[in-house]
């Protein structure tokens, strides 16, 4: 994979994050209780400071009623055609992840992309 700036990547999708949640009318403490974290834990993602797990960003996509991957940057130097994630339970990810969320092509590629950049 080329050169990703990791401090950038997560600044930009705090950034996404906050806009999101600015435009849903939701301030940061009603957004914590959703996620079950700290008000200061939200703050810091939306700082870029703290990497939110897979699962919270399912959670903030659908407590902000946007599209999972509006919420991550654009990855174009990763090559998701020979990776495949997989699970314990031999599943590859995306069909782990989609018995739990109902979710899109578009999101289910945005999502693999971001779990193999969080590999690299």
């Amino acid at each position: 994979m080329g050169n990703i700036d990791i401090d950038a990547f997560y600044l930009e999708m705090g950034s996404r994050i906050k806009r999101a949640r600015c435009q849903a009318g939701i301030n940061q403490e009603e957004l914590s209780e959703y996620l079950s974290l700290g008000r200061s834990s939200v703050a810091n993602i939306e700082k870029g400071k703290q990497r939110p797990t897979i699962h919270h960003l399912l959670l903030l996509s659908s407590a902000l009623k946007i599209q999972f991957n509006e919420l991550v940057p654009n990855i174009t130097t990763c090559d998701t055609s020979n990776n495949v994630f997989v699970f314990d339970d031999k599943r590859p990810v995306s069909e782990k992840v989609v018995s739990h969320f109902t979710i899109d092509e578009k999101t289910e590629e945005s999502l693999m992309s971001f779990l193999l950049f969080l590999n690299k």
